[in-house]
């Protein structure tokens, strides 16, 4: 997605931006497919401008239990204050002030546009488990796929056995006591 600074002006408007994640290799190597909409309030200053962003479009994650694919729609928002500076280019700004889904940027009298890219990929990283785990419904079946849950679990734990890794700590406890403990 890239905010075209042009578009701005001196005015306070509401911008609507149109992407498809196949042209944002951090977009879309985090799962992200399909198309991706943004809506951009700009409130101008003196200096520069105050940017909300709201982005929206789709997910497509494996799942961690059954490895099909999970689908869904994610939605994020991020701030932007956009500040004039003299010289050229982009330059993004981390203070210690800003929450994280605010942004300093600063931008020469060259720059055009600006790409959202990296803040719309840190704020999909910051608000999605990108190693999901299906619901389960009350029998304890995946809703995604329909198998039940055991099925993903094949050595799962028996309650009267003990579990081969916790057999082989005790043996190694029982291993390192003093032989002449009690004298």
């Amino acid at each position: 997605m890239k905010l075209e600074i042009g578009q701005l002006g001196s005015e306070s408007k509401e911008l609507h931006i149109h992407g498809h994640s196949e042209d944002f290799p951090e977009v879309q190597e985090l799962g992200a497919v399909g198309k991706m909409h943004a809506i951009v309030q700009y409130s101008p200053m003196s200096t520069g401008g105050w940017l909300t962003v709201e982005v929206k479009g789709s997910l497509s994650l494996d799942c961690a239990r059954c490895l099909e694919k999970l689908t869904g729609d994610y939605r994020i928002a991020l701030k932007l204050l956009v500040e004039k500076r003299t010289a050229q280019g982009v330059e993004w700004v981390e203070a210690d002030e800003q929450g994280v889904d605010e942004y300093l940027l600063q931008i020469g009298p060259d720059v055009t546009e600006v790409s959202l890219e990296h803040p719309i990929a840190e704020q999909i990283i910051l608000n999605y488990n990108l190693n999901p785990l299906p619901t389960l419904d009350d029998v304890n079946k995946c809703l995604q796929c329909g198998r039940d849950a055991s099925a993903f679990y094949p050595g799962a734990k028996k309650a009267d056995k003990m579990d081969p890794r916790w057999a082989k700590l005790s043996s190694l406890q029982k291993n390192s006591r003093p032989e002449n403990e009690g004298q």
